[in-house]
This record gives C-alpha cells, sequence and structure tokens, in this order.
C-alpha cells in the first residue's frame, strides 16, 4: 500500500512526542467514550506517532490483552520504542511498527482499531482500500473508532492565520497535504468497506497549548513545509494582537472534529 498518511512528516521524533502531549486528554476521551476497551482485548492504534495512546489502551486492556502501534515515521516508532524500553516491565503486551495498515495485518485479528488524527491525511483514492484492509483486521464485531477534521474546517482560527503568514499565497489544504471531507462523505466510505456506522458526529472542541512559541513548534513538529523560521518578528506581533496570546500565556483555539464508530 502507499504512504496512506504521507502528510505527516518524519524527521522530527523527540520534537513530535513532547507536541503529542497536547493531543492525549481528546484521545483519552475517545478511547473512553466509544473504543471502551475490554480487559484481554487486542487493538490497533493507526497512526500511532510516538504511541502515548496506544500505551492508554494498553492499559485499560491489561496484560492478558494487547495493543500495537503502527506509523510510517521511522523517528516516531524509535521514540516509541524508546519509550516502551523504560517502561517493560508495565507494558510486555506492546508492540510498535514501522509501516502501514497493511503490514499490521499479521498482527491481527484485533477486536478494535483506533485512529486519532490521522485519517485526513490519508489519500482520497486509497481509502477505500484502507477501510477495506481495517475491515479485514476486525474480528467479527469488532469496532473501527476515528477522530479526524472534517471538510467544515474553519480557515479563521490561528493555524490557518500562521500558515498564511508563513506561505503567503499558497492554498492551505493543498499545500500541507490535508485531505479535509464531510461525516457523510466518511460515512459512505466506512459503508462502502462493509461496516454498519454507529456513531458519525462533528462537534466543536479546542486546543491548548501553553504558548504561543509551544504552538508554533508544535505545528513545526506535525505538520509539513512549515518551518517556524518563516514567521518575521512582525508576523507574532500580528498573531499576539489579533488572539490576545503574549509569549507566556496559554493558546486556546476552537476547532471542529469528526468522530466515527463503526462496527463490523
Amino acid at each position: 500500500m502507499a504512504s496512506c498518511w504521507r502528510g505527516s512528516k518524519d524527521g522530527d521524533g523527540e520534537v513530535y512526542h513532547q507536541a503529542s502531549e497536547l493531543y492525549v486528554p481528546t484521545g483519552c476521551r475517545l478511547i473512553d467514550r466509544l473504543v471502551k476497551p475490554v480487559r484481554g482485548e487486542a487493538i490497533l492504534d493507526v497512526g500511532c506517532g510516538t504511541g502515548r495512546l496506544t500505551l492508554e489502551l494498553a492499559s485499560r486492556v491489561g496484560t492478558s490483552g494487547r495493543a500495537v502501534g503502527v506509523d510510517l515515521g521511522e523517528s516516531r516508532i524509535k521514540v516509541a520504542r524508546e519509550e516502551l524500553a523504560k517502561r517493560a516491565d508495565d507494558f510486555p503486551h506492546v508492540q510498535f511498527l514501522e509501516g502501514s495498515v497493511k503490514e499490521a495485518m499479521a498482527w491481527g485479528p484485533f477486536n478494535a482499531i483506533f485512529s486519532n488524527y490521522v485519517f485526513h491525511w490519508f489519500e482520497r483514492s486509497e481509502r477505500l482500500s484502507i477501510m477495506q484492509d481495517i475491515y479485514e483486521s476486525l474480528t467479527p464485531g469488532g469496532r473501527l473508532v476515528f477522530c479526524c477534521l472534517p471538510s467544515q474546517t474553519q480557515h479563521k482560527f490561528i493555524e490557518a492565520d500562521i500558515f498564511a503568514l508563513a506561505m503567503p499565497g499558497r492554498d492551505y489544504e493543498s499545500t500541507l497535504g490535508l485531505k479535509y471531507d464531510s461525516s457523510a462523505v466518511w460515512s459512505q466510505v466506512c459503508t462502502q468497506a462493509g461496516f454498519s456506522v454507529e456513531v458519525c458526529e462533528e462537534y466543536d472542541d479546542e486546543k491548548r497549548s501553553p504558548s504561543l512559541p509551544a504552538c508554533l513548534r508544535d505545528l513545526e513538529a506535525s505538520v509539513p513545509n512549515f518551518k517556524l523560521h518563516s514567521l518575521k518578528d512582525e508576523d507574532f506581533e500580528f498573531l499576539k494582537k489579533r488572539y490576545g496570546y503574549g509569549y507566556g500565556e496559554e493558546v486556546v483555539y476552537d476547532f471542529k472534529e469528526l468522530v466515527i464508530l463503526a462496527k463490523k
């Protein structure tokens, strides 16, 4: 299979690991609300990054179960394995794989497959194939739970302004390699792959970063083509004025999420 979440760049595993802490609370809420792991289950985390949420899944399935994290990023998986080695006694039932969903199938079948902020990187031409691989990797009655950014994501928020300043005149979504689509489109892809969609929700959420520089470092770690040095001093001043954030103040900005629970 081609590189299905190729938009999320590699080469910055340590920086990404620090930035990814911001996504853990949202991911844990999704795990507890919709994945609902059961002791003894096998769960796959697609696009696991440096494995923070994979370990959350592992803690819920217990040592009688197992958790597998897969990611295409070599440096991210390297960090995930290093972090796992520090806690090997607590997580003997965790594996981290560098590769695609197709390659992770060999470690199945899985009772549940989970993914957080990954599917909006998938190439549209590959989505159905990926969903079919996920479907085949699940046990009968198994569930897929994922969260991504839908097409209604507004461009009137801090990230869009940052990219407009850093890369003027370039289209936001295509430059970043994002593939936003509506809940209806994602629901249809799931259904075509054989799933029964039980939850399909778009809702408002917020993201928090301890400061504007931390927010920018997060973007540099996780988004292709963005370089912090592209911003000028006057750009920082514009962002501070528009959003009211000083360098030591927490940055809070709103956006929308799409969450789907689909069962085999």
